[in-house]
């Protein structure tokens, strides 16, 4: 609902935002906003938060006073509503957007504009709201997250110092800022805000994952796996987790330890083909033999290559090698064969370079196994 709202109101609208009163005031309040409707091109309003015994009430005299004051309702479900100024009514002076009964209506939809993908706008609405209380944590962590997503780091990095200004316990924002540390490489500094969030709230899984991956970045991988299992721990479902762990344990070659994580992974999310096919590559190419399974990495691999209709030449790469396993070499070497076409097609030169060595392998009449 509110995506559809979102979509009637031109992108270059302005936004005017007015704050809530209690609940004995909000009715009073509203109506009162209303009589100022004549300035704007556009109003939304939301009788679910006027906190009202009696929403239709308001909406019925909301809606016979923006008539008059010739507006055409334009949109109506579940209590959103947008009103849009009968053309002939507007002047050159007129505000594009105004929002009544805010900050609540323009925060979901500046969340609604964030899940289409529109950063730019939505960033307007968040500040909107951050006009009228300056100090709301959910404005300040929406916003923040969207910068960070519409690349302004710098301002993003501002926005996230504010939030633990006004809220310095604040667990979420010490892990939000850390994420965005990490992603610009400063993973010395993700990992004290991480560890900042983990003495706040020791039992927060998502940061233990989060620091596991500050620590691997910095090649501390023993305390990175030790992380990650804290947060399996912890919480089972933080998949991340799973998937980071077997990439540790492989980089340590505690293979053995890298299937059980990729099984106990796909036993959580079985569709997850990452940890699929990292776990039919380790089954083919393990350098330990008890860790080896052909048959099955020929099963994991090919449900992989027929799923993609056998278009990515990763899956199909990990399937010849699954194949030489297996013992079945002819395969092989035309997997390999067709895998290596379609990376030289996609301009995957280090690919194709790899493939190519497995496939003098396979040629030869030899499996491939990583080195111990």
């Amino acid at each position: 609902d509110l995506r559809a709202a979102a979509e009637l109101i031109p992108p270059e609208a302005s936004v005017a935002a007015s704050s809530t009163l209690g609940p004995h005031l909000s009715a009073r309040r509203i109506l009162y906003r209303l009589t100022y409707a004549d300035e704007c091109q556009y109003v939304v309003f939301s009788s679910q938060d006027t906190r009202e015994d009696s929403p239709w009430l308001i909406e019925r005299f909301a809606a016979g006073l923006l008539a008059d004051l010739g507006f055409d309702k334009c949109f109506d479900r579940n209590s959103l509503q947008v009103w849009r100024k009968q053309s002939h009514f507007v002047t050159p002076d007129t505000p594009t957007y105004h929002t009544l009964n805010a900050p609540r209506t323009v925060t979901d939809l500046g969340m609604a504009l964030a899940e289409k993908g529109d950063m730019q706008r939505a960033v307007r609405y968040y500040d909107a709201v951050l006009q009228l209380r300056r100090n709301d944590r959910w404005s300040l962590t929406r916003l923040a997250r969207v910068l960070g997503q519409a690349g302004s780091a710098d301002r993003a990095m501002q926005v996230y110092q504010e939030l633990l200004r006004v809220d310095p316990d604040s667990a979420e924002a010490h892990n939000n800022l850390a994420n965005l540390l990490g992603s610009l490489g400063r993973h010395a500094e993700a990992q004290a805000h991480y560890e900042s969030a983990l003495r706040l709230s020791p039992e927060f899984a998502e940061a233990h994952a989060n620091l596991g991956v500050a620590l691997a970045m910095q090649n501390r991988l023993r305390e990175a796996i030790a992380a990650y299992r804290r947060a399996i721990s912890l919480d089972p479902s933080v998949i991340a987790a799973h998937q980071n762990l077997s990439v540790a344990l492989i980089q340590v070659r505690r293979f053995g330890e890298a299937v059980a994580a990729l099984r106990e992974g796909l036993r959580r999310d079985a569709g997850n083909f990452i940890m699929a096919n990292s776990l039919a590559w380790l089954l083919a190419t393990s350098p330990e033999a008890a860790d080896r399974n052909g048959a099955e990495a020929v099963e994991i691999a090919t449900r992989l290559c027929q799923v993609t209709q056998s278009r990515n030449p990763t899956l199909l790469n990990t399937l010849a090698a699954a194949y030489a396993e297996a013992g079945r070499l002819e395969e092989a070497v035309q997997t390999a064969t067709r895998a290596l076409q379609l990376a030289s097609d996609q301009g995957n030169g280090k690919l194709a370079g790899r493939i190519a060595e497995l496939l003098k392998l396979y040629r030869a009449g030899r499996a491939y196994h990583q080195p111990p």
